[in-house]
């Protein structure tokens, strides 16, 4: 028997912006961010509902923020509306935590253009420490709960679902 391809979007906020992975098994088929997404959480809501809609999941992954996270209360409400709605479209919801490996921020986001050249053009160049960071960032930020999940998918949606095989 042949099982479907992982159906992965994953989504990130940050100050002003919000933004997706999409793949299917291991290939970065779509990416994309959204100001207007990140107005309210009603509006956050109806732009990830159109990214569900449009690519068809299985599982979404969202960022598990630490109760020290450096996320604004906004960006943490519309992660939360993310969970809510993916839980109302029956697909798997998966929180992970980041992990850069130690790196910075443009660092790891290089690392990952290395990974992903599809989404290389998107990289910014590193800003002046006295320059906002680049709204692009939030792609790689969506692209780092990605590559986690896909590093190991069997034993990280295994954790997600807490089955027996994630307690070994």
């Amino acid at each position: 028997m042949l099982m479907a391809a992982l159906r992965l979007l994953t989504v990130a906020a940050a100050t002003g912006r919000i933004g997706y992975v999409f793949f299917i098994g291991h290939e970065l088929v779509a990416f994309d961010l959204s100001r207007k997404g990140f107005k309210n959480t009603t509006q956050a809501a109806a732009v990830f509902q159109e990214w569900i809609l449009a690519f068809k999941p299985n599982v979404v992954v969202t960022e598990r923020l630490p109760k020290k996270s450096k996320k604004g209360q906004r960006a943490r409400k519309i992660i939360q509306t993310f969970a809510q709605i993916a839980s109302h479209n029956y697909v798997y919801d998966i929180t992970v935590t980041p992990d850069r490996e130690g790196r910075s921020r443009h660092a790891h986001a290089v690392h990952l253009a290395d990974i992903y050249p599809d989404i290389a053009h998107r990289l910014p160049r590193k800003p002046k420490f006295y320059e906002s960071e680049d709204r692009a960032m939030i792609l790689f930020d969506a692209l780092t709960l990605a590559h986690i999940i896909l590093q190991d998918p069997t034993l990280k949606l295994a954790a997600a679902l807490d089955t027996p095989m994630a307690r070994r």
